[in-house]
C-alpha cells in the first residue's frame, strides 16, 4: 500500500466543472468542505505568499491530480492518448495541444501562459513556446486507426528521410509487379499474334 492509498486520496480528481482547473472543487468534493470558503482561503494565500508560491503549488496540483471521470451521458467519443500539437490552435497549437492532452480548459491554459509569458520578461516563455512548438509533433490529420499507421506517422514524424525511404521502397515493389504483370500479358498477346500470322 502507498502514501496516497494510506492517505485516502485514490478518489482525489479535478473537478470538470471547477472555475479554474477545478483544483478547489475537486479538493471540497473530496473532504467535504465549502468550495466557496475553499475557494476565498486560496485567494487570501495567494496574496498574503506573495503569489507565487501557491501559484505554483496550485499548477502542480491541476496537472498531478486526474481528472473527474466522466459519467456514460458525457463519455467523448475519444479522449487523446498522445501529446500532438493541435492544428486548430491560435498559435502554433501549443497550447490547446498541452490542454487537451491533459485534460485542461484551453482558454486557461492559454491564460496562464499569457501571464508566464508577461511575468517572465516575455523571452524566457516565448524561447520556450518555441521549441514545445518544434519538439511536439502536429496532430495527425485524420484519427490513427491501427498500430501500424501511428507507427508509420511516429516515424515519418521522427525522421522524414527514412520514411520517405520506406515509401519510395514500397511504391518501387508495386511498380515492379505491376511491370511485371504488364509483361506478361504483353508477351501473351504478341505470341496470339505471331500464331495468327503464321496460320495465315
Amino acid at each position: 500500500m502507498n502514501l496516497l492509498d494510506g492517505m485516502g486520496m485514490t478518489g482525489l480528481y479535478r473537478a470538470r466543472d471547477g472555475m479554474i482547473l477545478g483544483v478547489c472543487k475537486g479538493v471540497a468534493d473530496y473532504f467535504g468542505f465549502s468550495v466557496g470558503w475553499l475557494r476565498i482561503i486560496t485567494v487570501v494565500a495567494f496574496i498574503l505568499t506573495g503569489f507565487w508560491p501557491v501559484a505554483v503549488l496550485y499548477i502542480l496540483a491541476a496537472l498531478l491530480m486526474k481528472p473527474a471521470p466522466y459519467s456514460a451521458e458525457e463519455r467523448p467519443a475519444r479522449s487523446p492518448r498522445r501529446l500532438y500539437r493541435s492544428r486548430s490552435g491560435m498559435i502554433l497549437g501549443v497550447c490547446k495541444g498541452i490542454a487537451e492532452y491533459f485534460d485542461l480548459s484551453v482558454g486557461w491554459t492559454r491564460i496562464l501562459a499569457l501571464v508566464l509569458l508577461i511575468l517572465s520578461g516575455i523571452w524566457p516563455i516565448a524561447i520556450l513556446y518555441v521549441l514545445a512548438a518544434f519538439l511536439i509533433k502536429p496532430e495527425p490529420v485524420l484519427p490513427l486507426q491501427t498500430e501500424e499507421a501511428e507507427e508509420f506517422y511516429n516515424s515519418y514524424m521522427n525522421s522524414r528521410t527514412m520514411a520517405v525511404k520506406r515509401l519510395k521502397r514500397t511504391f518501387d515493389n508495386l511498380d515492379r509487379r505491376i511491370q511485371h504483370m504488364e509483361s506478361i500479358v504483353t508477351g501473351r498477346e504478341f505470341d496470339w499474334e505471331r500464331r495468327l500470322r503464321e496460320g495465315t
